[in-house]
């Protein structure tokens, strides 16, 4: 069955020979012939040709049957409190047009059609032959350039534990030596201590006989007074 659907007045229908579409308005008189040009899909007994956004060389003809106009819808318009009321109706207008003819070449459509999923199918093979073609190459160079830099890393991990083991050794000598030299000076200030102290005594056994001899040499006031009495 051929039908196809179009655009009018912002709107789709769908238009099927020898039946009836009721569109907006148009400015045409009955028995007006009318042509529609902007077809969006056109489809005739399994063969579909869909626009982008419209269908190239496709036209629906017709004739126009009546003028008419809708049934009334009521526009009320109200406000509480404030004595506001308004009614208004409203009937949309309607033109009828009898479809007579679809045209469009079913072979241009299927051209066009068969171009569509050529383009479609190239768009979805072209990914995986890139892909097909990168991977191998790239995997293989990764894969030894991380073998080569763990086989130089391991390389000079060797080298560095040995030298790790011999330097503690030579270390352990070094802090052997300052250990009997701090042992050795901290035994002479010990000496000298021992020393400083036998000193400090001596000095204190000195002290009294210095007090006893300037006791006897000053003499004492009041000896003199009691001599010239």
């Amino acid at each position: 069955m051929k039908y196809a659907i179009l655009d009018s007045g912002g709107k789709q229908y769908v238009a099927r020979e020898g039946e009836t579409i009721e569109v907006d308005r148009l400015p045409l008189e009955i028995g007006n012939p009318v042509e529609f040009n902007d077809v969006l899909l056109v489809a005739d007994n399994g063969d579909v040709a869909v626009g982008t956004p419209v269908v190239k060389g496709a036209t629906v003809k017709g004739r126009v049957l009546d003028q008419i106009k809708a049934a009334k819808v009521i526009v009320f318009k109200y406000v509480p409190k404030q004595r506001y009321r308004r009614k208004q109706g409203h009937r949309q207008r309607y033109t009828r047009v009898a479809i007579e003819e679809i045209n469009f070449k079913t072979t241009a459509v299927k051209k066009a059609a068969a171009k569509e999923e050529s383009v479609v199918e190239a768009e979805m093979e072209a990914p995986k032959k890139v892909v097909a073609k990168e991977e191998p190459k790239k995997a293989p160079t990764k894969a030894t350039q991380s073998t080569a830099s763990k086989a130089k890393a391991a390389e000079k991990a060797k080298p560095a534990t040995k030298t790790a083991a011999k330097k503690p050794s030579a270390s352990a000598k070094k802090t052997e030596k300052p250990e009997k030299g701090t042992a050795a000076k901290k035994s002479t200030p010990a000496k000298s201590s021992s020393a400083k102290k036998s000193g400090t005594t001596a000095t204190k056994a000195s002290s009294p006989k210095t007090t006893s001899k300037s006791s006897t040499k000053p003499p004492s006031k009041k000896s003199t007074t009691d001599k010239k009495k």
